[in-house]
Formats: structure tokens, sequence, C-alpha cells
């Protein structure tokens, strides 16, 4: 079965409700085209619904975007990886978010706007919201958004880069439009320091009027990123060349978070490099697999909210999962643009993996390899850092870390 795009409703798409009375949605849509240099190929079809037939349908799309089986996995690598305490289903959490804040959406595969009848002409911000969806449009029919987003899982990097640099798009329309055509002091000119992320979020398309405190971090601020650093790694790129630049970007989207936090290396095109792992645990099979990357790397190792770039030096990282039957390896290769930034890195890493799994680890070497591993009540542990490489495995199969340890595999 595909990838759905579950990024796509989440992020991308949530409308919260419609415009303010009396203006024209022509108006709008020629408003929107002036401000951003792009024209509307067609017209956007609208379909509107009560508030207990568009939670029926959010139900069904929900269902069918985001089936068990892709929701398992990416819970299983959250947990095993230390985003999640627990392995709460990621699947139950995004649709309790959907439910309590979600107020419309738009279906790129029918092309739809779908509204909320009842909240139409309740509020004079939601016309900003009406403008973000829009745009969101007027992407869809220039670059396809279904193609740019893919078929990566939702918390891969590649993915979560491509979301930011949509959202960031229509972020900055919104800000314009708000400051050209409404009261509101939402203006694009403030510094980069200026942004306020609780501002902005308040005219977000997503209206969090449910607390998002008891969510784990990973839940949480992969929701809110695309929207604040989108917004910033855009409005840098539109310093520097004015909507015409900003309406490349999907023509050549950003391929890591390291462009989005980081616009400097999007623009001198700084890539990846290749970190495939070579080892396979001899009779598993593959069951997940993708890229963590710059910005949930830092989610992973925050303490008590306080965000800082502790990855800033990434080169490019892969995962992959296997499993058979109830045994798993999870492997993790990064790659660091310095050695002291992979020597930094892993300092830090490993004093997160001691305390989140109980781990004590010691150290080893094997055929002049050095490394240190651990174990903790079912849990074998293992990293080793050469030059500007780390290499991460975790199972819970002893005979399987036992075979890779004395067999000096190492990737």
């Amino acid at each position: 079965m595909k990838r759905p795009i579950f990024a796509f409703l989440l992020f991308s798409f949530l409308l919260y409700g419609i415009l303010s009375a009396g203006i024209p949605v022509s108006k709008i849509e020629n408003r929107i085209e002036k401000i951003g240099r792009l024209k509307f190929k067609n017209s956007v079809e609208f379909k509107h619904l009560s508030s207990n037939s568009f939670r029926e349908y959010l139900g069904n799309y929900f269902a069918k975007t985001y089936p068990s089986e892709i929701s398992e996995k990416e819970t299983r690598f959250l947990s095993l990886m230390g985003f999640l305490k627990s392995e709460r289903s990621v699947n139950k959490l995004r649709r309790r978010l959907l439910e309590n804040n979600a107020g419309g959406l738009y279906d790129e595969k029918s092309k739809q706007l779908i509204i909320i009848s009842d909240h139409m002409n309740s509020d004079p911000v939601y016309q900003l919201i009406f403008v973000h969806e829009l745009r969101h449009a007027l992407q869809d029919q220039h670059y396809n958004i279904s193609n740019l987003l893919g078929t990566r899982s939702d918390f891969d990097d590649r993915k979560l880069a491509v979301t930011a640099a949509l959202e960031g798009d229509a972020m900055l329309l919104m800000t314009q439009y708000a400051e050209k055509f409404t009261p509101f002091p939402v203006s694009p000119e403030l510094s980069l320091s200026g942004y306020n992320s609780d501002a902005l979020l308040s005219f977000s398309p997503i209206k969090f009027s449910h607390n998002l405190d008891d969510l784990p971090s990973v839940i949480k601020y992969h929701l809110t990123m695309p929207y604040i650093n989108g917004l910033k790694f855009v409005f840098n790129i539109f310093k520097k060349g004015k909507w015409k630049s900003v309406n490349n970007i999907l023509k050549d989207p950003p391929v890591s978070t390291e462009q989005i936090l980081h616009p400097e290396k999007y623009l001198k095109k700084e890539l990846p490099v290749d970190s495939e792992p070579v080892y396979k645990p001899e009779g598993y099979e593959l069951y997940h697999s993708g890229v963590i990357g710059e910005y949930l790397l830092n989610i992973l190792l925050m303490e008590k909210n306080n965000y800082k770039d502790v990855a800033s030096g990434w080169g490019g990282d892969t995962f992959k999962l296997y499993r058979k039957e109830d045994s798993y390896v999870l492997i993790w290769k990064s790659k660091w643009d310095k050695e002291e930034f992979c020597e930094r890195f892993v300092t830090d890493f490993r004093l997160f993996t001691e305390s989140a799994f109980g781990i004590s680890y010691k150290e080893g070497n094997v055929k002049g390899n050095p490394f240190v591993a651990g174990r903790n009540e079912g849990q074998y542990l293992f990293i080793r850092n050469f030059g500007k490489t780390m290499f991460y495995m975790k199972t819970n199969n002893r005979k399987v870390m036992n075979n890779f340890i004395n067999g000096g595999y190492y990737d």
C-alpha cells in the first residue's frame, strides 16, 4: 500500500473557518495572485459540511490515509528511539489532534476545500485561514503537492522539510495579506528574531483549542515546526529575491530540515551525505526505515522544552528497523560535518540513552575497534563513533548483539 499523505491533512491543509461577511472569493483570489505573483489555473471548488458531517468525513479520511499498519511502524520506531516514553499509539494521538482542532481541509485528491458551514462568517480571522488554504490550492495547481510530499513516513526528515516549505510559503503570503487587507498586526517585515511563535500560531490553520502540553514533544513539535521554522526559512529566501525566489522553492524543494533550519545551506545546495548502513541482521526482514534529521534529533535530546540545535553539524543519517517475530534490531548510522560535531553529539546521545533506557555502558574493543555497549531489562545497546561517523544499534536479542560485537562489523 502506498504511504498516505497524512502530513497533507495535518500540517498543510487544515481549514478552521471561512470568509468574513461580504468579501467575494474572486476578490480574495485576486489579492492572493497579486501578493504571491502566481495565478490560479482553475477555480477552487468548495464543499460545505455541517460540523457533524465533517467529523464523519474526517474520520473516514483519517482511516483511509493513515492506516493502522503505518501508525504501528512509526509508533514502534519512535518508542525504540526514545521519542516516546511508551508505545502510545501515534494513530490515536494524531487523530485526537485532528478531531479536537481541525475545522476543514483541502483535499488534493478531489481538489476541494472542505468547509464547515457552522464557522462561516463567525470571525474575521477566518479570512486569513481561508487565504492560507487558497495558497495551498494554488501550490497544488502549479507544483502537485502529492508528488512533492511523496510516500515517505510523515516523521521522515525529507518529508518534514518539504512540508515546512509548503507551510512557510502559505504563512508568508497570509502575513502579507494580513498587513495589506486586515487590521491584524502580523507583519512579515519583522526581523526573524521578532517572530513570536504564539502570535503566529494564533493565525495558523490549526486552532489549538485543546492544550498540547500533555502530548509527547515529538508529536507537538512535529506539528508546529512547519509553520514556525517553515516561515523563517521562506522569509529568508523572500528577503533575497522576493516572491520570484519564493515561487522557485517548490520547483527545487529542500531535502532536509537542516536546509530549513539553515537557509544558507539550501541556497548553497548542501545535500545530505550518504549514510546507508551496511550491516543487516541475518534472518530479519526490514520493517521500517527513513531519515531522522537535524530537527527531530534536536527534539529527541531537548531538555525541559528548552529547544537547542544540539544536532548542528549534521551531515546525514539513515535508520533501519528489522523484525523477526517478537525480535527487533534497530540500526542507525549518522554522519557529521566534522569529527568534533560527531563527538559532541555522541556524548549527548549517550547521556540521553542512559537516562531514557536506564542503560549503564561499558567500554569494549574488538579487532581494534573501540565502542561502548550496555543492557537493561532485555534491551541491548551499542554505540561507536569513528571519525565523522556514529553507529548505533539496539535490539532485544542478546545473541544478535553478541554476534554483531564479536564479528567486529561496526559498519
